[in-house]
């Protein structure tokens, strides 16, 4: 990619250029359970379940919130942190449950004070 076409400092530091790279909860969830059918069918989708899989960022979003004994592969998302250091966080991913079932979770949210928000929720969603 030629230097002139690499996005300035100062586009990167505006949480308006996030837009660009965006998705919904729903779109997520959709794309995991996509993903959770098909994560054997070659070695580029079984690295990325591998990556996923091994996530150490985010621990105290969805992973704290799991049932024990279950896995998460997931992927978490942060934004910019706004003046009042709140930032739009999230989390999606794709529970093993010890009974060998899943299920697929995604928690958005937007200038939130602190990842434990996206574990009480993920706690509401899976108490359901």
């Amino acid at each position: 990619m030629p230097t002139s076409a690499l996005p300035s400092v100062s586009s990167l530091e505006h949480s308006s250029k996030a837009i660009e790279n965006s998705s919904t909860p729903a779109e997520i969830a959709r794309l995991f359970e996509w993903f959770y059918h098909h994560k054997d069918d070659n070695q580029y989708l079984t690295f990325i379940w591998k990556t996923m899989a091994d996530c150490s960022t985010g621990l105290k979003r969805i992973p704290d919130a799991i049932p024990a004994g279950a896995r998460i592969v997931h992927k978490t998302g942060t934004g910019f942190p706004s003046a009042e250091g709140l930032q739009d966080m999230n989390d999606a991913g794709i529970i093993l449950m010890p009974d060998g079932s899943h299920a697929i979770i995604a928690v958005f949210t937007k200038q939130s004070p602190s990842e434990a928000v996206i574990a009480d929720i993920a706690r509401q969603l899976l108490n359901k």
